[in-house]
């Protein structure tokens, strides 16, 4: 098999992959930002900051019971599907220890801070729930392994229905913000169930087994990657913790309901990178120069898809924001304006990231993980105080552009490889004057504008040749699966 069917033949797998994932993960994403938006309307922006707080604490700590083991499995796996029923007894052996131990944290550090008391009930209850969805992921890293996809959308779809069904039935029962966290738990365990009947069905019996000298392998070897993980959880909810530790609910809720409109966004995208992970990782052993292409030509799509998602989300945020939230949450709109850039920044640094440890180099990528929550701590210790939830959005969107700014430097000097191609600069020219397309129509119907400036960024891609008739010949072989 030559350099270019190699290439065809993994994009195609990526692309499958990041379909199954995508279709799953809209549908899911949807049914989530459906149940916020009504969870927001229905309790305000002070208990929607008491919600999203609780949701960003649990998260953020419930990543010390992970470490790096699932993307540790993913990897080794994807190289040789042998080890599987190993890596799964092992795995969910030190995951459920490591979760018990982050649950514990979560309890005890909820308790010294001194919340009222129905934020740390909530707390209690998503900390049940995070150490099963912990268990959970124990399982169904094998899905990504073996490129089966497919099962992780299914997953994923299920978790968003039930979670949204679950909401509506209990704010309609009218139990507030405790009945909130008890619909996530519930989800978490109907989704542990099925997780686990599948990876029994499909992927075989975990082999349950005590071996030190592997365990020590295991956790040796994952740390650094867990450690990027650990700072990129942190990263991304601190700003949620800081802030309501000094600005109090309000400012959460509508930092937050920025935030919910942006995440997924950039976890629908980011469903690219992670179908792409063990394909990157299995040509990097077979074929570095199909593997330079593939990653170069990630790039490129990662800036022509998330360009004008951003900008298109900063002209029309005036609109977005009330549609969703209502007009309680109008405070919100600086917010979003600014955390859409921060996540697009984050899709593209994902991706990037994702090459660092298909290639072994994931030390790298912890340190600049580190060095991006790092300033995100200190930015926001010094903008918070000043600008409330606005100085918030500010130390992330700063934050990441350092995480993507280094990433981008190293790589280039590990791979000798010039990211800024002419498709790049192309992509540019034709996001800037679709953006004054959308800017002259923004006060049409919100979706009419989306599509006609969606349609004009497209054709505009395509007279510039950003778009060329190999890529839609690549995309046509893609899709023939």
């Amino acid at each position: 098999m030559n350099q270019e069917e190699m290439i065809i033949g993994a994009t195609r797998r990526v692309a499958k992959n990041t379909g199954v994932l995508l279709a799953g993960n809209i549908i899911s994403k949807l049914c989530i930002l459906a149940f916020f938006a009504i969870a927001a309307r229905y309790i305000g922006p002070e208990g929607f900051g008491k919600y999203t707080f609780a949701l960003s604490f649990t998260s953020m700590l419930i990543i010390l019971g992970d470490l790096g083991l699932n993307t540790l499995a993913i990897r080794e796996v994807a190289r040789d599907r042998s080890l599987a029923s190993k890596y799964l007894g092992n795995i969910a052996i030190l995951k459920t220890i490591l979760s018990a131990i982050a649950v514990g944290i979560i309890f005890l550090v909820i308790t010294l801070l001194n919340y009222p008391s129905d934020t740390t009930r909530i707390v209690y209850i998503l900390g049940i729930s995070v150490f099963i969805g912990s268990l959970s992921g124990g399982l169904r890293w094998c899905f990504q392994a073996f490129q089966k996809m497919e099962y992780e959308a299914l997953m994923n779809t299920a978790q968003g229905i039930i979670l949204l069904g679950l909401g509506l039935a209990i704010l309609y029962l009218g139990k507030g913000l405790i009945g909130l966290a008890f619909a996530h738990l519930l989800t978490s365990i109907i989704i542990f169930c099925f997780s686990f009947l599948i990876t029994l069905k499909k992927f075989g019996k975990p082999r349950f087994e005590m071996k030190w000298n592997f365990w020590k392998f295991l956790i040796r070897t994952a740390i650094p990657i867990g450690l990027a993980t650990v700072f990129v959880t942190a990263y991304y909810n601190i700003d949620t913790v800081m802030l309501s530790l000094m600005k109090g609910d309000a400012p959460v809720g509508w930092y937050n309901a920025g935030y919910k409109l942006v995440n997924p966004i950039t976890l629908l995208l980011g469903m690219f990178s992670l179908a792409l992970f063990p394909v990157m990782s299995d040509f990097y052993k077979t074929s570095i120069e199909s593997f330079k292409k593939i990653y170069r030509k990630s790039v490129n799509f990662s800036l022509m898809v998330g360009l004008p998602i951003a900008l298109g989300t900063t002209i029309l945020s005036y609109k977005i924001i009330p549609t969703i939230f209502g007009q309680e949450f109008f405070q919100a709109i600086p917010a979003l304006q600014i955390l859409i850039w921060a996540g697009i920044f984050a899709f593209i640094s994902g991706i990037i990231g994702t090459c660092l440890i298909a290639i072994d180099k994931q030390k790298i990528n912890t340190y600049i993980c580190l060095a991006g929550l790092i300033t995100n701590i200190i930015l926001n210790l010094a903008l918070i105080p000043k600008f409330s939830y606005i100085g918030a959005a500010i130390a992330i969107l700063i934050a990441q552009f350092l995480i993507i700014s280094l990433m981008l430097f190293l790589t280039f000097k590990t791979l000798k490889m010039n990211f800024f191609s002419k498709p790049i600069f192309k992509a540019l020219l034709a996001c800037f004057l679709m953006g004054l397309l959308t800017w002259f129509i923004k006060d049409l119907n919100i979706a009419v504008v989306t599509f006609l400036s969606a349609i004009f960024y497209l054709t505009v891609l395509w007279c510039v040749k950003g778009i060329t008739r190999s890529d839609l010949k690549l995309i046509r072989q893609m899709i023939k699966i």
